[in-house]
């Protein structure tokens, strides 16, 4: 982070980034449960649980590669390869026009 740039937090983006999640894996979970209750073979439920896994995973992928910045509204790309989140680190993004690091407060495989 360069040292000019004022560090901030963006709550919202983590419980938007959650709350889609949740919401979209909805379709997956009633499939599993069907396939219990009708007492599908496993390939049955593997094939339910494979052709509905797409839905989160798309949706998820399109809707947060980009974001706009809290306070002056820039669209911004969402850096989810940088080296910091792959090791456990905290995502951040960084507006160049307002030259703040927004702190989203994921970090891999937590929960916010």
């Amino acid at each position: 982070m360069p040292a000019d740039y004022t560090p901030r937090d963006d709550h919202r983006f983590g419980l938007r980034f959650m709350g889609t999640a949740v919401l979209t894996s909805i379709p997956v979970w009633i499939g599993m449960l069907l396939a219990v209750w009708l007492q599908w073979p496993l390939k049955g439920f593997l094939a339910v649980g494979a052709g509905t896994l797409f839905i989160p995973l798309t949706v998820l992928t399109l809707a947060f590669r980009w974001t706009r910045c809290p306070a002056c509204g820039q669209k911004i790309r969402v850096p989810w390869r940088s080296t910091e989140y792959r090791r456990g680190g905290m995502l951040r993004y960084t507006c160049e026009q307002c030259r703040i690091v927004w702190a989203t407060h994921l970090f891999p495989g937590s929960d916010v």
